[in-house]
């Protein structure tokens, strides 16, 4: 397992800036779900769904947009599931 903070707002509600997550290195497990990825060079944590020949790469903030990558696509890695979440506190 490893752990990670969540930076920005574009997992809100599920996800908030300072929470921490863990998940697992195992890449893509064949399942929808949020996962920790490599997209164009940088770490994201992003709601992912397979579609046939691509992937949608999903953030629960409805104020940004949708991506897809094909299936053989170099810009993209699946580094692991997120299995749990720390939310911060609310102080």
């Amino acid at each position: 397992m490893c752990a990670s903070y969540v930076r920005g707002d574009s997992m809100e509600p599920t996800l908030f800036d300072n929470d921490i997550i863990l998940y697992d290195n195992f890449g893509y497990d064949g399942t929808d779900g949020i996962y920790a990825i490599n997209y164009r060079g940088a770490a994201f944590v992003k709601r992912l769904q397979r579609d046939k020949d691509c992937v949608h790469i999903i953030s629960d903030n409805p104020k940004y947009k949708e991506m897809t990558e094909g299936d053989e696509s170099q810009d993209f890695r699946v580094i692991g599931k997120v299995r749990y979440v720390m939310h911060k506190v609310q102080g």
